[in-house]
């Protein structure tokens, strides 16, 4: 209907593109894999362990980890860098052009002033 090609998931139209659901299925492979992240409690591992275990599953990206940690394991400390909105804020903020939040510097070095917070 609107253009995009649907794919079947256990023989249902799920409405996603390939792509996606692909990505789901990554997802799937990785908790069921006793290797990866079957049986881990994400909520105890430290912020750079769950980097690591979510980064490797395909379609997942940093800003995805980001949301994850803030929205559904409540983590304060995060500071989604890579957030576009997060960035002209900052540079509105600190009258500092957007694109100088754009060197991975001066973030490292600004989410670590944030990090007391």
């Amino acid at each position: 209907i609107d253009g995009k090609r649907k794919v079947l998931l256990n023989g249902a139209v799920s409405g996603l593109s390939e792509s996606k659901a692909k990505y789901i299925t990554d997802l799937t492979d990785h908790f069921l894999d006793p290797a990866r992240l079957q049986n881990v409690d994400l909520s105890t591992l430290t912020d750079e362990e769950l980097r690591e275990k979510l980064l490797a599953v395909k379609g997942l990206g940093p800003w995805s980890v980001d949301m994850f940690m803030m929205f559904d394991l409540q983590r304060a400390n995060v500071l989604p860098v890579g957030d576009l909105v997060v960035r002209k804020g900052l540079a509105l903020f600190h009258n500092l052009p957007v694109k100088h939040f754009e060197n991975k510097k001066n973030l490292s070095s600004l989410s670590q002033l944030c990090a007391a917070w």
